[in-house]
């Protein structure tokens, strides 16, 4: 006879993908609860798949592995089954939790499963409410560590390119881009708003490569008079023209077994162009004033003006030929929360240089700092940062502490109890899983404290003022009656 669970329950690349509700595997044992459990569950706003121990394979699991939040089995019938499901899980995803069915009879089976991995044990007959607080600590674990997953990769990235850290997908996309390049020759042209990071995208390119022990030498192509351009860039010999009384080397040949950084090239003089093309073509220079050419190992990393290229300030196949590969730096006020991340990397570097002590900014300035437009970049955020740490006094930033331009800047709407996923020291992560424990019990306290771990009275102290601040205003009640 064919039991309640129909083959739309099982698992399957597309049966939870889908939903939005906490997702939950059960893996059925044959001990007849799985239907009754996913019934209760689906009650409770969980979205559930049921799978038969017998029938589960690794990599079925393993394909389902990222779209689920937990999965639950029986430990009362087969032990060695209940172990076995809890290895899978692991292998799919280590961070994957899984919840035991336990009653008292084989409590010490389940506790060598948990010594084995799995997440808690709980009785699914006479405490039903343990169960459901069991699920809900096991999908808070599993969304926590995913957001430190998320975190952890942000500051590996950001580790290897300081300067260049945002979680924003502009941003961790240009990252990656830059890991696959560093190594490469090709020449690389990035664009982007002036402020918008281009040189460091230079020196990031120069330190991840090969050529990481040579020189880099950054050279701006419009902050040196017209005339003088050719012998900076190309180098001389002595007594080329009157006032040329000894050799000069040159941009392009000091930056012998390293990188050259030619910063707006779109301002070279149009006469210029067809030598440098020449000198990326064939790997060698002619300085001014020589009679034969001078060979190169060096990498060519430009940067220009979107506009600047646009316009077609360059000609076509020097374009070309300095864009092997072309990256496109985003502007600030196109990265979202990542100005939070990038203001906290630059407070610490400022307050650390001023001798202060900085524990980050206030919720009305962090609502400042979203809502400004940017129009210098990150360049003018540090500079704003900077002033910000001459003015303060105390240990946080706040909004009388910022220059004028962000003091009269009104917050965007709901920008202060946006959930901040720039910024994320410890301490906020830890608020932040806090807040959202509140928010999934609908504010009651009590059962926040039994799933966090803690009394109510830890529970009032790890959330401060600022975050019970940013509680209310979200609507959580903190002293609402515990649900029964």
């Amino acid at each position: 006879m064919r039991s309640r669970t129909q083959e739309s329950d099982r698992l399957g690349p597309t049966s939870l993908v889908e939903k939005n509700g906490p997702r939950v595997l059960i893996v059925d044992h044959g001990e007849g609860r799985a239907a009754l459990l996913k019934a209760e569950l689906e009650a409770r706003g969980n979205e559930v798949a049921i799978q038969s121990a017998g029938a589960l394979a690794a990599s079925a699991l393993a394909d389902a592995a990222a779209s689920l939040d937990v999965v639950v089995t029986d430990v009362s019938g087969d032990a060695a089954g209940a172990q076995s499901v809890v290895r899978q899980a692991h292998a799919a995803d280590p961070s994957l939790p899984v919840v035991l069915l336990a009653p008292p009879q084989v409590r010490a089976a389940a506790v060598d499963a948990v010594r084995a991995g799995a997440f808690d044990f709980v009785s699914p007959v006479t405490d039903v409410e343990a169960l459901l607080l069991a699920l809900d600590r096991a999908v808070a674990h599993r969304r926590l560590g995913r957001e430190l997953s998320r975190l952890r990769n942000t500051v590996e990235l950001g580790a290897r390119h300081p300067g260049l850290l945002g979680r924003s997908h502009g941003m961790q996309e240009l990252l990656r881009v830059l890991d696959r390049v560093a190594d490469s020759e090709a020449t690389v042209l990035v664009t982007g708003e002036p402020g918008t990071g281009k040189e460091q995208v230079a020196r990031a390119l120069h330190r991840g490569g090969r050529r990481a022990a040579g020189p880099f030498v950054a050279l701006s192509c419009s902050a040196i008079p017209p005339e003088l351009l050719e012998r900076e860039l190309f180098g001389q010999v002595k007594g080329a023209f009157p006032d040329a009384s000894s050799d000069r080397l040159g941009a392009l040949r000091e930056a012998r077994g390293g990188t050259l950084f030619l910063d707006d090239v779109q301002a070279l003089p149009a006469e210029l162009q067809p030598k440098l093309l020449r000198v990326l073509k064939e790997r060698k220079v002619l300085p001014v004033g020589a009679e034969r050419e001078v060979s190169l190992d060096v990498r060519v990393v430009s940067a220009a003006s979107p506009e600047a290229v646009a316009s077609r300030q360059l000609r076509e196949d020097l374009y070309y030929r300095l864009g092997v590969v072309q990256l496109s730096l985003p502007p600030l006020r196109e990265r979202g929360t990542d100005v939070l991340l990038l203001a906290a990397s630059m407070l610490e570097l400022h307050a650390r240089a001023a001798g202060k002590v900085s524990k980050g900014f206030s919720e009305a300035a962090t609502a400042r700092l979203l809502s400004y437009q940017w129009p210098g970049n990150v360049c003018e955020l540090d500079t704003c940062v900077e002033f910000a740490v001459a003015l303060t006094r105390g240990e946080r930033i706040e909004v009388e502490d910022l220059p004028e331009k962000l003091r009269s800047t009104p917050p965007a709407s709901g920008a202060a109890a946006s959930p901040v996923e720039g910024w994320l020291p410890m301490d906020e992560v830890e608020r932040r899983y806090i807040q959202a424990v509140l928010e999934h019990v609908k504010g009651n306290k009590r059962r926040a404290a039994a799933l966090l771990g803690f009394d109510r009275t830890t529970l009032y102290r790890k959330l401060g003022r600022d975050a019970a601040l940013a509680a209310h205003r979200q609507g959580l009640r903190l002293d609402a009656p515990a649900q029964k």
